[in-house]
């Protein structure tokens, strides 16, 4: 009897205009966790840059995931951040520059 090997399922995720073919089961599980997550807990709170950081640093230096899954877990926050800047329904940040 020959066994047949499957083929990976591959999964399409898009990041504002980039599209990631993924086929590695952790990093769908991460992207989709990081996604949800941002809309539970992010959406609705005004980020700063060290609350940013925090967040990918925690999640780079957690030991509790595999790597790939921490990979999708921050990538997936990210999409999310992008996906709701892009809805409007935030402010519009104003930008200040140093002259």
């Amino acid at each position: 009897m020959e066994t047949i090997k499957q083929q990976p399922t591959t999964r399409v995720f898009q990041v504002g205009n980039t599209v990631i073919q993924v086929q590695n089961e952790q990093f769908q599980y991460g992207y989709q966790q990081g996604y949800e997550r941002f809309y539970e807990r992010y959406a609705h709170i005004p980020l700063t840059d060290l609350e940013v950081y925090r967040f990918v640093l925690r999640n780079v230096l957690d030991t509790f995931t595999s790597e790939l899954a921490r990979a999708g877990y921050i990538i997936g926050w990210l999409a999310a951040l992008i996906e709701h800047r892009q809805t409007g329904t935030k402010q519009e940040s104003s930008t200040t520059r140093a002259e």
